[in-house]
């Protein structure tokens, strides 16, 4: 089907109001050329000051317009400064939070009855982590030490660092830092019990808590900032090094034990000039070659091969104008016939106007299974006619919930969708649907799912994170159950399944260290070492004792992945084929062989490179996914930044878009990379020595930083009293390797005849807090010397800003002209872009579905000239069509900015800058 005929006449439209709010946005929907395109209408409802504090998707927004009155989908409460206090979600509940000094989190409550409590010391550090369940006692799940300014501390960077971390797994021990700030050691201990612990203020009580076996991992950097060497907690080491622009040039592994021989695992890594990798060499002799479109970057053709003549696969992709993939082929496939019909070895996708997934084609075993189970195992290489092809066919309501799924010469799967918000589950045995009670039942109060099938029951715990899954329910005896445990970070760190089996429970448990895993049953232990090596992903298995029959030992498997990083091909040190996957769109195995049954038991590692777990769940990082409920078992922890749908996989577009951790889609090829500079670190204290007056305030003046592990994100608070009256100005952004987000930077300041000299709010500018804010985090998370290829300006207010750069064409000389030269924003991002010899690229325009408005600055380093492509030549970043910028949800919204921008009526008179 023609996809400019399908796409005619299905614009999205957005009713700004006269503050320049966003009120509604109307999509049209069709998935037949022949069909008349659906209106669908999201609300929104802003307060006073134009900020969104209601939502309604056009599901619900419809029942409104025939006259019901459901719940919004979202409703905020916001403090005066615009934080959150109140969400109220028809998906994930209502939670409620107080905020205490510099706007640091104190008390959570929400409606399953959970209370969280948060304990600062008098340098506001995190010092503890309070929980209470409903009905239960209250307990210290977490506790934090720090550094002092003793000797020990000071011979090993501690002081002032976190150096103790108590959390609901057991302990860890960050023993040694470097004077960057790197973590040079580690030690990680578990806890003896099962449950969830309550931490002691006393130390030796806390210690009486662990298991006496401690894990230490140690690690090694490069002066300018690269992981050089990592040695994990049972003596393997792994040595890196890099090409000159800083990304992976080669990885090798020595392995513990007597010959200590290292193992070379990739070399010779090429790149493209936008950071793509573009071949790599592995140790087992197989090359990988990614081909791209030189116009988008489009990964177009992905090949192993091993020799001169031998291919082991040869995938060849197809796209639309917008980034949906089209059609896949393996020209290495065989050709095959099923019942006398040719079967086709490509898939073909097509796709709505809205871009979702509705219909699929491909190859399948000829005994398909849809559940939580994989299917028959077949031996590897698989037989061709045991193949045949497959159709799938699927059905989204007005919300994005799937309601139905067609599959040729199959059951036709349907869902049951609640009347007032996204929550679902699917159809009964003998295909009756679940009623509107038993949905309600089906989900608790924060809108996590409670049972994955019939006995099946699934507990979680107050975060909200998957505690407990009943795997086989039985009657009068024993349960068979997986139990999960995870770190202060929200990152699963042990995994424990109990299998009764006569009078006795087998306890099996799985251990998570950096860069290893720790498999433990009965009397069997085997250790997997997890090297990442960019289009390829090496584990190596080393058993205690003799491996089972079938299974070799100190086996190197390189698992090679697709573009969406699911595992299809795994070969072993020779480049021999152990095993083959494929998969359905949404993530259900549609065929798997390996060497033999025993080794396709200990393959973990599948769909988009994420575990697989006994109960049929993919473990993303944050959350949990159903992949033959096509959906995520719990709402998205990030609220609705990336649609009123809480539970919905990449948008529904699962051939085009993956999720890296569970919270947000993006591209599978993200276009934004890091850049390495080797003399960051000499150029800053250069710049520090120029404005020593500026640091020195930000460091004795302003609040502590807070910090988010999870987000990379750091709060930095100035208060100020003059004249009576009190002054705040506060900075709150996030960095990581590829990419800067500036979300709230707010400076105020008196009155101009009010202001004495020393001391006052003009003693640093926002470029100073920057620099102070990169350091703290860059040290803190181990990339100090990346610099990222994209700066954002989210959710820009500045009255000033808006006009003058909104108002400007859509060339991207003309943006970024008016941007850097006379907007505030502007003047202040090329002062930090400076500051870190840095130059733009490009800038373009983001609007939100919100209605806000967002920059992003395309950047790269002074000294790193990349050779630009055809494609930045002839299709400059700030002039792509609306569809492109669309498909790039992960960190750059939704659509550029057109039409006009209405100056609103926010008083900012408080605000003598925001940048």
């Amino acid at each position: 089907m023609n996809s400019t005929f399908l796409d005619h006449a299905t614009p999205t439209l957005r009713v700004i109001d006269p503050r320049g709010a966003v009120c509604r946005e109307i999509a049209y929907c069709r998935s037949q050329t022949n069909q008349v395109p659906e209106r669908r209408i999201t609300r929104f409802g802003c307060d006073l000051m134009g900020r969104e504090v209601t939502s309604w998707d056009p599901r619900l927004w419809a029942k409104v317009e025939s006259g019901d009155i459901p719940r919004a989908n979202l409703i905020r409460k916001r403090s005066f400064s615009g934080t959150e206090l109140l969400t109220d979600s028809v998906d994930a509940g209502w939670r409620v939070t107080l905020l205490g000094t510099a706007d640091r989190e104190c008390h959570i409550w929400d409606g399953r009855g959970s209370e969280l409590q948060y304990s600062y010391d008098f340098l506001l550090r995190l010092t503890a982590v309070q929980t209470r369940a409903r009905d239960e006692q209250e307990k210290v799940v977490e506790r934090f030490s720090y550094g002092d300014t003793g000797e020990q501390s000071i011979f090993r960077n501690q002081s002032g660092r976190l150096v103790r971390h108590d959390d609901e797994a057991g302990t860890l021990r960050f023993t040694q830092y470097s004077l960057n700030g790197h973590l040079l050691k580690e030690s990680r201990q578990f806890m003896e019990s099962l449950g969830v612990p309550n931490w002691s203020s006393d130390l030796s009580l806390r210690d009486k808590l662990l298991m006496d076996e401690c894990f230490v991992s140690v690690f090694c950097y490069f002066s300018s900032g690269e992981l050089r060497t990592k040695v994990d907690a049972l003596g393997n080491t792994q040595n890196f090094s890099y090409a000159l622009s800083g990304e992976l040039k080669s990885a090798q592994i020595q392995a513990s034990g007597s010959d200590r021989k290292i193992c070379v695992l990739v070399s010779d890594i090429s790149y493209s000039a936008q950071g793509q990798i573009e071949s790599e060499h592995l140790g087992c002799g197989a090359k990988v070659t990614a081909e791209y479109d030189p116009q988008n970057n489009r990964l177009t053709r992905l090949v192993v091969g091993h020799g001169f003549s031998d291919l082991l696969q040869d995938q060849r992709y197809s796209y639309d104008s917008v980034g949906n993939v089209l059609r896949i082929e393996n020209d290495v496939e065989p050709e095959s016939y099923y019942k006398n019909q040719k079967i086709e070895s490509g898939s073909i996708y097509r796709y709505d106007s809205l871009y979702q997934l509705v219909e699929a084609t491909g190859r399948e075993i000829d005994f398909p299974v849809f559940g939580p189970q994989l299917p028959v195992w077949q031996k590897v290489p698989i037989d061709p006619n045991c193949l045949r092809n497959y159709g799938q066919r699927f059905e989204y309501d007005s919300s994005g919930n799937q309601r139905v799924r067609y599959h040729s010469n199959s059951p036709t799967v349907r869902m049951a969708v609640s009347e007032w918000g996204n929550r679902s589950l699917g159809q009964y045995e003998d295909g009756s649907l679940p009623t509107e009670q038993e949905i309600a039942l089906g989900f608790d109060a924060n809108g996590n799912q409670q049972e994955l099938s019939r006995g099946q029951r699934m507990s979680w715990n107050v975060r909200n994170q998957l505690q407990k899954v009943t795997v086989v329910k039985r009657e009068g005896t024993g349960d068979d159950e997986e139990r999960y445990f995870y770190d202060g970070t929200g990152r699963r760190v042990r995994k424990v399944h109990l299998a009764v089996v006569g009078n006795r429970t087998i306890f099996d448990q799985v251990l998570y260290l950096p860069g290893l895993e720790i498999h433990r049953c009965e009397n069997l232990e085997h250790h997997v070492v997890d090297i990442d090596l960019g289009r390829c992903r090496a584990r190596i298995t080393q058993w205690a004792q003799d491996p089972p029959v079938g299974v070799t030992n100190d086996k190197v498997t390189y698992c090679l992945k697709d573009y969406l990083g699911s595992n299809t091909l795994e070969l072993d040190e020779c480049a021999r084929l152990i095993s083959q996957e494929c998969y359905y769109p949404f993530g259900g195995t549609a065929w798997h062989s390996s060497r033999s049954e025993v080794a396709s038991t200990y393959k973990m590692i599948r769909y988009s490179g994420k575990e697989r777990d006994a109960t049929g769940l993919y473990y993303y990082g944050f959350r949990y996914y159903a992949a033959w409920l096509c959906r995520w078992v719990s709402p998205d922890p990030v609220g609705t930044l990336y649609g009123q749908n809480l539970y919905a996989m990449v948008e529904n577009r699962p051939t085009s878009l993956a999720d890296v951790d569970g919270l947000k889609p993006g591209l599978p090829d993200a276009e934004s990379h890091s850049f390495q500079h080797t003399n960051l670190k000499k150029r800053l204290e250069q710049l520090d020595e120029k404005s020593q007056a500026a640091q020195r305030f930000i460091k004795e003046r302003f609040e502590p930083s807070d910090f988010d592990f999870k987000s990379h994100l750091i709060s930095s608070t100035y208060f100020h009293e003059e004249g009576g009256q009190r002054y705040e100005s506060w900075f709150v952004n996030e960095f990581h390797e590829d990419i800067w987000i500036f979300k709230e930077n707010y400076k105020t300041k008196p009155p101009r005849n009010d202001r004495t000299g020393a001391g006052s709010a003009d003693e640093f500018y926002a470029s100073d807090v920057a620099r102070y804010q990169y350091e703290v985090v860059a040290n803190q998370f181990g990339f100090f010397g990346r610099l990222p290829s994209v700066i954002k300006r989210e959710n820009v207010l500045n009255y000033s800003t808006l006009a003058n750069a909104v108002g400007s064409s859509n060339e991207v000389e003309d943006l970024s002209a008016a941007f850097f030269a006379n907007t505030p924003n502007g003047k202040s991002t090329r002062r930090i872009i400076e500051d870190f010899d840095m130059e733009a690229v490009s800038v373009e325009r983001i609007k939100q579905s919100g209605g806000t408005v967002d920059f992003l600055i395309h950047v790269q380093p002074k000294n790193i000239k990349l050779a630009q492509s055809r494609y930045f030549a002839e299709n400059p970043r700030g002039e792509r069509d609306r569809d492109d910028i669309a498909a790039r949800s992960e960190f750059f919204g939704s659509e550029p900015l057109k039409g006009s921008f209405r100056r609103g009526s926010m008083d900012m008179s408080h605000f003598d800058r925001y940048w």
